[in-house]
């Protein structure tokens, strides 16, 4: 699949893509997941929903605004779902926030803990910035995460 538009012969990653403006984000994004009626008639017809997994070019900022945030306002709820990635806390997406400012829009959550309260690697991206460690053992509230997923849609 393209994500430089409708021309299924490309192949760059929409995971390196940083786009340089909103216009830019709604064309391949859009083109990308969904707004297509075919791509979205093809994957009902088949009972498979459409999904996106915040870890890549979805950490990237478009006018101000994070990625992940336009993609969420951008693409049909009703055939869209989302997993959230529990490492990106580090930066600054927080899972609870997410699940109750979007209800029903997450279908799972890629479960990791981070321990935010070591210090930080210098020159280091965010992702990479602090160490994962066992579940319960780092800066992420479960309690609060765990009951948030119920009103973000988490089904696993």
């Amino acid at each position: 699949m393209c994500f430089q538009g409708h021309d299924s012969t490309c192949s760059e990653s929409p995971a390196r893509k940083h786009f340089r403006n909103l216009f830019e984000l709604r064309l391949i994004v859009g083109s990308y997941l969904c707004k297509n009626p075919k791509i979205a008639a093809v994957s009902a017809a088949a009972c498979l929903q459409q999904g996106l997994h915040n870890e890549g070019f979805e950490l990237s900022m478009v006018d101000g605004k994070r990625t992940y945030d336009l993609s969420l306002d951008l693409l049909d709820p009703k055939l869209v779902k989302y997993q959230f990635q529990m490492s990106t806390i580090t930066a600054g997406f927080v899972a609870a926030e997410y699940f109750t400012r979007y209800p029903g829009r997450f279908y799972s959550m890629h479960l990791q803990d981070i321990n935010m309260k070591v210090p930080a690697a210098e020159g280091a991206s965010p992702r990479q910035r602090y160490p994962q460690v066992a579940m319960g053992k780092g800066s992420i509230d479960w309690v609060k995460t765990f009951t948030a997923a119920k009103i973000g849609g988490v089904k696993n």
